[in-house]
């Protein structure tokens, strides 16, 4: 083991275009990552150093878990979280964490670092940590953030960044005042949630998150706008929408410079995704913000994925 230093890395914010609770099966997705970035400080002391952050989380978390894990190679480091959105959650300060933390921990040792093997220890420690019998985290956000751009995530494939290529449409990211815990949602997610007049839908997710990938190959917004609104569709008719979510999307709906709207990961609770004409964004941020919305990012704000600094 080396000490290189003081390590300064950052991750993006973390969006689902399409592909929630889709994921949990290892169907595909999209993801948008945009700033504001999470940033992780790990600075080298003369002594042994605690985490302050390791103190104050649910020792379920992945990052707890991998902190206290590898004790012996962060005992010289403090380190020091930053959470652009103070911790009212939905875009993946979780995930950003611990891969971050990851990464650290492999530059410390002098590791070569592999996103399938950061991917596969983060699942195994959740499935440790986690409620056996309900669903578990997929590991997404933790691909997507490494990945950066617009994510696209295939078990058939590696990830890639599909871009952003529709010049007429905008994809704007706004935060609800709902917060949801997603491990805590996770842990009483039983699978009959994922059945609908006794069938399963995940195929039907999939369809949708087919012809959402369709849509970035053909660049057809046209294509990107009914996918979305379908996925939206079917995750209310699969009861998972948060009553106040889908408040604010009938309210959205009202507004013709809305062309789809749907909330995004846990409940589509604590995030909303607007899909407008790209000439008509600053009105269509008025209607969303009078709505109690606030305004986060956008697809003009695609972000480069995780990125360090050795000092």
């Amino acid at each position: 083991m080396m000490h290189c230093g003081d390590i300064s890395l950052s991750v993006p914010s973390k969006t689902f275009l399409v592909g929630e609770y889709a994921v949990l099966e290892r169907f595909c997705a999209i993801l948008l990552n945009t700033s504001p970035k999470f940033r992780l400080d790990c600075s080298l002391v003369g002594g042994s150093a605690n985490s302050d952050n390791a103190l104050h989380i649910s020792r379920q978390s992945p990052f707890f878990v991998l902190v206290h894990s590898y004790a012996d190679v962060f005992s010289h480091y403090r380190l020091k979280f930053s959470d652009p959105h103070l911790g009212s959650g939905g875009f993946g300060a979780s995930s950003a964490k611990f891969l971050m933390a990851y990464r650290a921990m492999t530059l410390i040792k002098n590791e070569k670092f592999n996103i399938s093997k950061t991917l596969e220890y983060y699942r195994e420690i959740s499935c440790e940590s986690g409620v056996e019998g309900h669903a578990k985290p997929s590991g997404a956000d933790v691909v997507a953030q490494y990945s950066g751009g617009v994510t696209y995530l295939s078990p058939a494939s590696d990830p890639k960044d599909i871009g952003w290529p529709f010049e007429d449409i905008a994809a704007l990211i706004f935060k609800t005042s709902v917060k949801i815990q997603t491990y805590k949602h996770l842990e009483g997610l039983g699978r009959k949630q994922f059945q609908l007049s006794g069938k399963a839908e995940y195929p039907a997710l999939s369809s949708v998150i087919d012809m959402a990938y369709q849509a970035f190959t053909d660049k057809s917004s046209d294509l990107l706008i009914k996918a979305v609104n379908k996925y939206a569709e079917l995750m209310l008719d699969m009861k998972l929408v948060h009553p106040d979510t889908k408040t604010i999307l009938d309210e959205l709906r009202k507004s013709q410079d809305v062309l789809a709207a749907k909330g995004c990961g846990a409940l589509g609770a604590d995030v909303i995704l607007v899909l407008c004409n790209s000439t008509n964004k600053e009105q269509t941020k008025t209607f969303a913000t009078g709505l109690g919305l606030t305004y986060v990012s956008s697809s003009d704000n695609l972000s480069s994925g995780l990125e360090f600094v050795i000092q």
